[in-house]
């Protein structure tokens, strides 16, 4: 783990908007907005979090790794995806001057996927060492060491770390789905629906974001969505695993969807 801290206070370097060293689950990102019909065409780039680092591991070769993100956040394959520091631009916030290559999307849960199994994840190609995530941005910028994957019941308490909004904060499970229809789009994603204190949910761009069970620190799944329309009352979180609420064949879970190959997450120590 190649994690590097101030002396004093032992703060992340550079908070959650850096340009090189290890990436920590939480941290912004950015990469090309794919136009839908009807949107503007000068939305420009699409800033999201970063989500869980996984690899695929391979006998006798090294492990391809990966970065987690939402799949809506970058729709189509071969997408770059980048990071940088902050510019502190009030016009153009996430312009991105000095930006650096995370990788590009090659699998997508949401964009590719078979029959009605579909789930809001993607996984980004990380071809540099010692740049994938192994931990989370937790409380004060501590790392969180990422840990295996879970599924949710209802009443478990769940957190999240996002990059936009800065907060890292905890709600609880109050409903479960297996289909989510949006308004503009049909999701065939479901997941957790989890209701995060007023003043401390996911805000734009924190699509991606991790999310962690609270007491045991196992790993959940990523932020997908909220409801109703335009607020985020309540966020939809899209599994890792196939949750057991589901029928067999939908949500297969971020990891386990047919369009992303056999994935797991890269653990923390």
């Amino acid at each position: 783990m190649t994690i590097e801290y101030e002396a004093r206070n032992g703060a992340f370097l550079g908070g959650r908007f850096r340009n090189d060293g290890r990436m920590l689950a939480g941290d912004y990102i950015n990469g090309d907005f794919q136009l839908v019909f009807g949107e503007d065409p000068d939305k420009g780039p699409k800033p999201c979090t970063a989500g869980f680092g996984a690899e695929e591991r391979r006998s006798g070769e090294a492990p391809r790794l990966f970065l987690l993100t939402a799949g809506h956040c970058y729709k189509e394959l071969g997408q770059e995806v980048w990071r940088a520091e902050y510019d502190g631009n009030a016009v153009v916030p996430y312009s991105d001057a000095g930006k650096s290559e995370v990788g590009t999307v090659r699998r997508s849960a949401f964009q590719y996927f078979v029959g009605s199994t579909r789930t809001d994840g993607a996984a980004i190609r990380i071809t540099q060492g010692g740049i994938v995530p192994i931990a989370i941005w937790g409380w004060d910028g501590q790392p969180l060491p990422t840990k295996p994957a879970m599924t949710a019941k209802k009443g478990n308490a769940l957190c999240f770390s996002g990059a936009i909004s800065g907060n890292v904060s905890c709600g609880r499970v109050v409903a479960r789905s297996r289909r989510y229809t949006g308004t503009t789009e049909v999701y065939a994603v479901g997941g957790y629906w989890v209701k995060f204190r007023e003043d401390d949910r996911p805000g734009k761009g924190d699509s991606g974001a991790p999310v962690w069970n609270k007491r045991t620190g196992r790993s959940v799944g990523l932020i997908s969505a909220g409801r109703p329309e335009g607020t985020f009352e309540e966020t939809l979180v899209a599994p890792l695993i196939h949750p057991g609420f589901a029928r067999p064949g939908e949500l297969p879970g971020i990891l386990h969807g047919p369009s992303m190959e056999p994935i797991q997450l890269k653990l923390g120590e």
